[in-house]
């Protein structure tokens, strides 16, 4: 994500895994879904390092109103992240 998102952008973080390719395995799940699905790796000696995986960017609150019911329906408990 650029640093300097617009505001009204919306993620959905779906999971934080400890380890890489279990992140990556999830990832390549999603994209089969048809979700658009990114990891947002952790810093450089992040004392607590998870890779997240975030299904997003939403530009408005119609599609991210409809990418969350998707979620649910196929059994993740997705956190809304701007």
């Amino acid at each position: 994500m650029p640093l300097h998102a617009p505001a009204n952008v919306v993620n959905y973080q779906i999971a934080a895994l400890k380890r890489s390719g279990d992140a990556n395995k999830l990832l390549r799940e999603m994209k089969k879904r048809g979700f658009r699905a990114f990891i947002l790796a952790p810093a450089p000696h992040d004392p607590t390092p998870f890779f997240r995986l975030l299904v997003g960017p939403f530009a408005d609150t119609v599609e991210a109103a409809q990418a969350k019911k998707d979620l649910e329906s196929a059994g993740y408990r997705p956190i809304l992240k701007k």
